[in-house]
């Protein structure tokens, strides 16, 4: 059963938890196709840390980028040893070290394709997820959530729907959607009509 696959959709920031942060931005693409891109927008509060190693997903990646936040010249990354199970680790590197009570603030893009993380059965759209970090999905265009296993905000941004949760803890996300026709779900639930009141007895 594939929601028991969440577990193996982990991301692991080999840092001490207090000494570095991240902000997850998800952008969904073709659910036939398993496709999804992955912003992550670390901060690096360590002094002394010259990089940071991220154990990606159980799933095919490639990585599109990892710069500065603040721009300048691209980082330096590199895939290191296999880690357990095979996973591969990938190590960015920082110009300098970070100065103490100083920071370093970096983004990494990386592109996926995991067709037990993400994906389209014939009901609906399936997005697992495991993260501590605050993260925020981008829905493809024309689909609608139905379904979160934890509370999160829903705004509209170019004609596709965002939702947002913040971290503090590991949990895994989930969300379910469908798709929508001009904008509205294909299908919509009814509730029950409240019973007609009878009319009066005009008997006397």
């Amino acid at each position: 059963m594939k929601t028991r696959t969440i577990a193996l959709v982990l991301l692991l920031l080999l840092a001490t938890p207090l000494a570095s942060r991240a902000i997850l931005f998800v952008d969904l693409g073709d659910p036939r196709a398993n496709d999804l891109t992955v912003t992550y927008r670390f901060t690096d509060l360590q002094a002394g840390s010259q990089s940071m190693e991220v154990l990606p997903y159980d799933a095919a990646i490639e990585v599109l980028e990892a710069a500065p936040e603040k721009g300048g010249t691209p980082l330096r990354w590199e895939r290191i040893n296999e880690g357990m199970a095979g996973k591969p680790k990938i190590r960015v590197a920082y110009p300098q070290p970070i100065a103490p009570g100083g920071r370093y603030d970096f983004r990494l893009v990386a592109k996926m394709k995991d067709a037990n993380m993400y994906f389209e059965d014939s009901a609906k759209l399936n997005f697992l997820y495991r993260t501590a970090h605050e993260i925020a999905v981008s829905l493809p265009r024309g689909f609608l959530p139905i379904y979160t296993d934890e509370a999160m905000e829903l705004k509209q941004e170019k004609e596709r729907v965002v939702l947002t949760s913040k971290g503090g803890k590991e949990r895994p996300v989930v969300i379910f959607a469908i798709r929508c026709d001009g904008g509205k779900p294909s299908a919509v639930p009814r509730t029950s009509p409240a019973p007609e009141t009878p009319p009066p007895d005009e008997t006397e």
